[in-house]
Formats: C-alpha cells, sequence, structure tokens
C-alpha cells in the first residue's frame, strides 16, 4: 500500500484495529476514520493482523471514514 511505510507507525504509536486515523484523498481533503481491519501480506498468502508496529507489508486498510475535516462547504449545526 503507497505512502504507510514510515507514516507515524512505530511500536509505540502502532496502527491497531479500532484506532483513529487521518487519511488525505488525492484532492487534498483531510479525513478522519477508524480502522476496521489490517491485511498484510505473509510469505504467499495475506492475513488479517489486530497491528502492526512498522507499516511493512500492509497491502489493505478497511477504513470507516467520517466527514472531511475543513471542509470548505462543510455545515456544522449546533447541537444544544
Amino acid at each position: 500500500m503507497p505512502n504507510v511505510h514510515g507514516k507515524n507507525i512505530t511500536p509505540a504509536n502502532a496502527l491497531r484495529r479500532g484506532s483513529a486515523v487521518l487519511v488525505k484523498n488525492t484532492a487534498g481533503r483531510l479525513y478522519i476514520g477508524e480502522v476496521l481491519d489490517i491485511l498484510k501480506k505473509i510469505d504467499k498468502r495475506y492475513a488479517s493482523i489486530d497491528e502492526s508496529t512498522d507499516g511493512t507489508g500492509i497491502v489493505y486498510l478497511s477504513l470507516q471514514v467520517y466527514l472531511p475535516l475543513g471542509h470548505e462547504n462543510s455545515e456544522v449545526s449546533n447541537c444544544t
């Protein structure tokens, strides 16, 4: 998976199922999301893993992505 290795995934800040991530799309919009699953290539097969401490071998991330952060057309409702 492009651009995952070296993106602040460390043993102290592991990528885990259920953790929150920031995602930037090709248009430059920033989203917040939740990691649902991580697939890694192990030998000649793919496996679902609970966490990655370095991003090596990750081939797929399943994310639940929420509204873009700071989007100019976004409306925030006042929930009081």
